[in-house]
């Protein structure tokens, strides 16, 4: 059964009629919806006003060639992941095909297992991808929110400490008798205050590297010295990677607070359902890059919804990036 019920239709595009039925009854006895078209025009015409999880093509349509198809297909829906079934093939038609963006190939008779383990590949490539493109979006939209948060503090910062400086002066060169005034400029100075509060937090946000999670407790990289914990050996860097774990009901994603080539801290709401050893998936919304690797618990705060992982096995791939000398987050 599809992991994701949004992502259960699959559209069949296959003739004759009955060639069609039969992988539409493999489709359905794997809990897919299969979505018959009979024609490469006709199958145009229902990607234009619904979203598919996949498709399966003949290589050979009553209209045009599978091929011609693909590519009509995925002009409209280009994450469309397209699965290609061939009932006599050729050096020519693989090389055709090979050509294409298609996931996958099988040839007929379709071995049941074979073409489902396909499109329940193909499916979560696709929901893979679309959780990728919403992070990116949700990337964006932070970077954009940092940047007004700098420019923000920067333009208010700087007036303000004028402000305060002058404040300083004039509580200075008032007479001691003069108690009203006096009372006015330290409300001038306790309200200052309160918005230096303020900035400082936004400059905490900003710059996020001045914090890091270490076995539960919250250590400020700018006053804490030398790292007291094997995970703090390593540079750490704040990151927008995401993380997921294999074999969890749904493998939701959650978010990658810091990351070294010690471990990792995350923030999950379910962190004291963590396993002591966990199989591990990082993404990069950026890149578009996944590293698979494995790690143990460490420390879980449920209250901050966060937890710490050792790395046990660590992606090559990631290990490069980051490597000591990097300047910047992954």
């Amino acid at each position: 059964m599809p992991k994701d019920h949004a992502l259960r239709d699959i559209l069949v595009v296959d003739w004759p009629e009955s060639a069609a039925a039969e992988l539409g009854q493999l489709l359905e006895g794997a809990g897919f919806t299969p979505c018959p078209a009979g024609s490469g025009a006709e199958a145009g015409a229902l990607v234009s006003t619904h979203t598919y999880a996949a498709a399966v093509i003949s290589s050979m349509l009553p209209d045009m060639p599978g091929g011609d198809c693909i590519r009509e297909l995925q002009r409209r829906d280009r994450d469309l992941p397209c699965v290609v079934v061939a009932s006599a093939p050729t050096v020519e038609s693989v090389i055709a095909v090979a050509n294409l963006c298609v996931f996958g190939y099988v040839v007929r008779p379709v071995r049941s297992r074979e073409f489902l383990d396909l499109v329940t590949r193909a499916v979560e490539h696709r929901r893979l991808e679309a959780e990728l493109r919403d992070e990116r979006l949700r990337t964006a939209q932070l970077l954009g929110m940092l940047q007004t948060i700098e420019t923000i503090q920067d333009r208010i910062n700087n007036p303000l400490q004028v402000i305060l400086g002058y404040a300083e002066l004039l509580s200075g060169s008032l007479d001691e008798a003069d108690a009203e005034t006096h009372q006015f400029v330290q409300r001038i100075a306790d309200a200052g205050g309160a918005i230096a509060d303020v900035i400082a937090k936004l400059r905490r946000v900003r710059r996020p590297t001045t914090q890091a999670w270490s076995f539960g407790e919250t250590l400020d990289l700018d006053e804490a010295g030398p790292p007291p914990h094997d995970r703090r050996l390593h540079p750490r860097f704040i990151s927008v990677m995401l993380v997921r774990f294999r074999g969890r009901v749904g493998w939701r994603w959650h978010y990658v607070d810091d990351i070294s080539r010690g471990g990792l801290a995350i923030h999950i709401t379910d962190a004291m359902e963590l396993p002591e050893c966990v199989e591990i998936e990082l993404a990069d919304p950026e890149s578009g890059e996944t590293y698979q690797c494995q790690a143990e618990k460490v420390w879980v705060d449920p209250h901050q919804a966060r937890a710490g992982l050792r790395f046990t096995m660590l992606d090559p791939r990631l290990a490069e990036r980051l490597r000591p000398e990097q300047d910047g987050p992954p």
